[in-house]
């Protein structure tokens, strides 16, 4: 496994499917020890950089933990896929966010949010294949729940 540093954003613009083993615990994050204390540090991320200093500043990145992937050789007309082997929680509840997101801007027809975020929650259709459109796909006991 070689290692390589990544953004968040970058894994979500690729045109790729992270999927999620059977082997890896079932989602457990919750409102108040994980939710609540994510959403915080994205509020005082997205603070910074509307701040009016954000242009003077060397404003920090921010680290989200490791994610660890495997890739798994495509098979026929599909994206790259990988396997998630550390980091599913995370990478779940971000996909979370950025679809309730899309969502939201799909309700309120703000067009260029809709793209840019349908762009990181969604690969487009290349077989017809309803699955290959999602970026991060759980494991089947967490699927009813995304």
């Amino acid at each position: 496994m070689n290692p390589h540093k990544v953004t968040i954003a970058s894994l979500f613009t690729m045109q790729s499917r992270h999927l999620i083993p059977i082997f890896q615990r079932q989602y457990v994050w919750d409102e108040r020890d994980q939710w609540a204390p994510l959403w915080d540090d994205i509020t005082q991320k997205a603070q910074e950089l509307l701040s009016p200093q954000a242009g003077m500043l060397q404003l920090r990145k921010h680290f989200m933990g490791a994610v660890v992937l495997r890739a798994i050789p495509p098979s026929g007309l599909e994206y790259q896929a990988f396997e998630v082997i550390d980091g599913q929680q995370r990478l779940t509840t971000l996909q979370v966010l950025l679809i309730a997101l899309r969502d939201y801007s799909k309700q309120r027809s703000l067009g260029p949010s809709l793209a840019m975020l349908t762009g990181i929650t969604e690969n487009p259709r290349l077989s017809g294949k309803e699955y290959e459109q999602h970026k991060v796909v759980p494991t089947t006991r967490d699927r009813a729940d995304f």
